[in-house]
């Protein structure tokens, strides 16, 4: 968690969850599932982290097997 200052405006905490972020914090989102920044309620974080999440259909394509290799 990290106290952000932004130049136009209240400082506010928050967690910061990606690597390449504005800030130069450490951080590592390995869930795939965060925003760069998360609200600091870790109930919150952490269900968003576990919940489920839609599966997506991978598309192959068909190799060419046919014909002359060049």
């Amino acid at each position: 968690m990290a106290e952000i200052r932004p130049s136009d405006g209240e400082p506010f905490r928050a967690f910061v969850c990606h690597t390449i972020n504005p800030y130069g914090f450490p951080a590592k989102d390995r869930s795939g599932r965060l925003e760069v920044m998360e609200k600091p309620h870790l109930g919150e974080l952490m269900a968003k982290i576990r919940a489920p999440h839609a599966e997506r259909q991978l598309s192959y394509a068909t190799p060419n097997t046919e014909g002359e290799i060049q």
